[in-house]
């Protein structure tokens, strides 16, 4: 489910859609899935930003 949302919301943002306007048109709990799909983006974005940092002595 997670995998569909994300490629729709590309699409959308690809098309150039109002983000605040979609998300104000569509029911709750679209929305809230949305905000949990983004939220968990950008929460693995930084946890391997900085796994990915080598050590050095």
């Amino acid at each position: 489910m997670e995998d569909k949302i994300k490629k729709i919301l590309e699409k959308l943002i690809q098309s150039g859609i109002d983000m605040n306007a979609f998300l104000k048109a569509s029911g709750l709990s679209i929305q809230k899935k949305i905000v949990r799909v983004i939220g968990n983006g950008y929460r693995s974005r930084k946890l391997v930003k900085c796994k990915r940092k080598p050590f050095r002595y």
